[in-house]
């Protein structure tokens, strides 16, 4: 799973998480506070656990593992957003919501260790505020912009709790992955481009140019209008810099979230080679047609023996 030790790499990736405000250590190692044993669901063990940063910050997590005996690969799954801040975690994990969202339950059943974090603002950190539940998304978004920093290194950092986590475990591999739907696929690519230690990454229906969304008038999440993104090079050069890994890139023909213009552009963005565009006939989805393929892809990518 490493990359390419080059100087030249390494200083790409630095200007991306300072374009977003990313000064946290992301090899940082959590507190782990588990909760219980947990629950067999179609074969696959869940387990609620609490992972502490550093600095005291909380994020609630499953953890997904496999019927069979480890060692296992290692992937993070990241929720959609969807305006539906009561689902977090618990969708991809198969518990609640869209079983089209199940992509976390999906990699654990094809021999995948698998952690499902809260977003901030989502199931367990979520805050009912004066504006409600989208307006604290927006406070904290704001806030975090005061202090000179972004919602998007918030998530990127949550995201590298979750692989912290996994390379402390005795029956998980080094071999790790990151998967997401819509805000899932955004912040998968932020994590991806930040943190050398992710090696391959399900993009579904979550890439684009924030120019390409200002120009259809898509008014997106807040974690998307990092200062200075667009002079910078817009999200292809967030891609540029993602040496030495690997990408399957999901968009709907019709999406109107993400025009398909935008998704090129940044697909053109990642170094020759790393990444597939798989372009489906449909909208804003993640459907079976194409989940199953790009989880297997993933599994595979990351050393899980899978049949077929």
């Amino acid at each position: 799973m490493s990359e390419p030790r080059s100087a030249p790499a390494a200083a790409d990736r630095a200007k991306v998480r300072t374009l977003i405000g990313l000064t946290a250590e992301l090899a940082a190692v959590p507190e782990v506070r588990r909760q219980g044993e947990g629950d067999v669901v179609d074969g696959v063990r869940v387990r609620r656990l609490v992972l502490t940063s550093p600095d005291g910050g909380d994020v609630p997590c499953l953890y997904l593992t496999p019927g069979s005996e480890g060692p296992w690969p290692g992937v993070v799954a990241v929720h959609q957003h969807n305006d539906e801040f009561h689902l977090g975690k618990s969708e991809p994990a198969g518990l609640a919501g869209d079983p089209t969202m199940a992509y976390g339950a999906a990699m654990a059943r094809l021999g995948v260790a698998v952690v499902v974090p809260d977003l901030l603002g989502f199931e367990d950190r979520r805050a009912a505020g004066p504006r409600g539940e989208r307006g604290y998304e927006l406070l904290e978004a704001f806030h975090l912009l005061a202090v000179g920093t972004t919602l998007q290194a918030q998530h990127v950092r949550d995201v590298a709790l979750a692989v912290s986590f996994l390379g402390t475990q005795a029956d998980v591999t080094d071999r790790i992955g990151v998967i997401g739907h819509s805000l899932g696929g955004q912040v998968a690519l932020f994590a991806t481009a930040c943190d050398p230690r992710i090696g391959s990454a399900v993009l579904s229906c979550g890439v684009g140019t924030v120019e390409s969304f200002h120009r259809e008038s898509v008014l997106h999440n807040p974690a998307w209008y990092v200062p200075g993104v667009i002079p910078a090079g817009d999200v292809p050069a967030v891609a540029a810099v993602a040496a030495g890994q690997t990408f399957w890139v999901s968009a709907g023909s019709a999406d109107p979230l993400f025009p398909l213009d935008g998704v090129e552009a940044v697909v053109a963005g990642f170094p020759a080679g790393a990444a597939e565009l798989h372009v489906f006939d449909g909208g804003h989805a993640f459907p079976p047609q194409v989940a199953g393929p790009a989880t297997t892809w993933l599994a595979r990518a990351l050393g899980a023996t899978v049949a077929g």
